[in-house]
């Protein structure tokens, strides 16, 4: 199983040669990129080695039929549609339903931020004069990044740290 632009030839090649099933989920194509180029025939045949691929929309499909890849199904983003997913079930989180009401801030969530992204946010918002309650859920949890976010700004920035649970 490979996931949204990960195109290895050794391993492809290997695979296909074994003749194991193989697939691409959540990949998205654009015009521009190589599969769909006149130079583009070492590329294509990476394609050509998936077993079926899945496709983010509509004009993916389009891109990979028009060169003779046929088994593609459109299957949206796998990032968002979970989200929606997960939404669509759980109409409250009771865990956020408590953290909202704990004040009378509003809350900014984010979700898979990066140390610049939160570095970003919180400089933004300390220039605000009623900031909102910051819950950061980080990519990738660094100990010593969730110390730094800590204590950069008390009562405002909450980190879930999913080390912990």
């Amino acid at each position: 199983m490979f996931v949204k632009y990960e195109f290895w030839q050794a391993h492809l090649d290997a695979l296909h040669r074994n003749a194991t099933p193989t697939f691409l989920v959540s990949a998205i194509f654009r015009p521009t990129q190589p599969f769909f180029r006149w130079f583009g025939a070492g590329h294509r045949r990476m394609l050509k080695a998936f077993t079926h691929l899945f496709v983010q929309d509509k004009g993916s499909k389009d891109l990979l039929q028009g060169i003779g890849i046929d088994p593609v199904t459109v299957s949206g983003d796998t990032r968002f549609d979970r989200v929606e997913q997960i939404v669509a079930e759980n109409s409250t989180i009771p865990l956020a339903k408590a953290f909202r009401t704990a004040s009378e801030r509003s809350v900014l969530v984010a979700g898979s931020t990066w140390p610049a992204d939160e570095n970003l946010l919180l400089s933004a918002l300390s220039r605000l004069p009623k900031p909102p309650r910051f819950p950061i859920a980080p990519h990738e949890l660094d100990r010593a990044q969730l110390g730094i976010h800590r204590n950069a700004s008390p009562g405002t920035v909450v980190l879930l740290d999913r080390a912990r649970t």
